[in-house]
């Protein structure tokens, strides 16, 4: 096969498609195809054998990498669940401790916002000797209070969120406020009772900027057209395992007051909609997974791989054929 002007536009539609398609790995799966191709030239007879073992390890590696991340980010995704578990826990033992839940923040005597709810469940956490420095007189970010933005409990991170985790200082983990949840006035909800399993009480966020003792969270009545409320915006870094042309499965999972976990994907999370899902009995199952918008950019990629792939290994066909008729002939 001649390496014409043609057949090197051939190679970089391949090369691109690739990356289109199956990500990073892409690089190995368009090394995989060029081995593919020279088998099919018939211009490495010789090296037959070891370009099949090359392939196949290639091959392996291809399968073997998307496997890996799976498996991490899935440990991740575990390990964020567990956060909000227990953080619904720590709230339900201050629930027990006081006989209500915390508020969602405390305010200044001018209505302002002053300490969040996650310095408050502090003692419930392990965090006692966190709680007796944290000093109430002063605001959140405060001379003595700012001093301890550092000292974050674990519990408030998320380890798939490179930027939560390297600053030290944000959460991830933030209420659902509005008139209809418990959380507006502390509320006339029983965690024992039936309305617990219909109720948001906790929702992920990524990026957000949010500080870990800063009062500021999700309000469902101040939800812009870009689905941020307060600042805060529904996200995280996990992303599930998904088949090829599926929408954009990163979303943020919510717990609800009777320990339930729910994932919410972002392709589902149009801004009209999550006042209404993120309200008290408002959940709907059925009406999240009809919204399913098919990923056309992948199939068309896909599309494109499949055709430039068979034309490469066409031309390495044409060109051995080509090379034994030659041969033929020349006897």
């Amino acid at each position: 096969m001649q390496f014409t002007l043609r057949t090197f536009f051939l190679l970089f539609v391949v090369l691109w498609s690739s990356l289109a398609v199956f990500g990073t790995p892409g690089i190995i799966v368009f090394f995989v195809a060029l081995g593919v191709t020279a088998v099919v030239n018939g211009r490495t007879r010789r090296l037959t054998g070891p370009v099949v073992l090359v392939l196949l390890f290639a091959t392996g590696v291809v399968l073997l990498i998307p496997a890996v991340r799976n498996a991490r980010e899935s440990a991740n995704r575990c390990n964020c669940q567990s956060n909000l578990f227990a953080v619904r826990y720590a709230l339900l033992n201050y629930h027990q401790a006081y006989g209500r839940f915390p508020p969602a923040y405390l305010a200044d005597k001018n209505g302002r916002p002053m300490h969040s709810w996650r310095v408050l469940i502090l003692p419930f956490i392990e965090e006692g000797a966190l709680y007796t420095k944290y000093n109430f007189n002063e605001p959140w970010d405060g001379p003595n209070n700012s001093k301890l933005l550092s000292q974050r409990p674990r519990i408030f991170e998320c380890f798939s969120d490179d930027v939560s985790a390297q600053d030290g200082v944000t959460t991830n983990i933030v209420m659902v406020i509005g008139k209809d949840p418990f959380w507006a006035a502390n509320g006339p909800i029983d965690p024992r009772g039936k309305q617990a399993a219909a109720t948001p009480i906790l929702v992920e966020i990524a990026d957000s900027g949010v500080k870990w003792t800063e009062p500021r969270d999700f309000y469902l009545d101040d939800i812009r057209p870009d689905g941020a409320s307060n600042g805060v915006k529904l996200s995280t870094r996990h992303c599930r395992p998904r088949a090829l042309g599926d929408p954009e499965t990163s979303g943020c999972g919510i717990e609800f007051l009777d320990g339930t976990y729910k994932y919410l994907p972002i392709s589902a999370c149009p801004p009209d909609k999550l006042k209404t899902w993120l309200s008290v009995g408002g959940y709907d199952e059925d009406a999240i997974a009809a919204i399913h918008p098919i990923n056309w950019t992948e199939w068309t990629s896909l599309a494109v791989w499949l055709v430039s792939v068979g034309l490469l290994f066409h031309r390495a066909w044409r060109s051995r054929v080509a090379a034994m008729k030659s041969t033929a002939a020349g006897n």
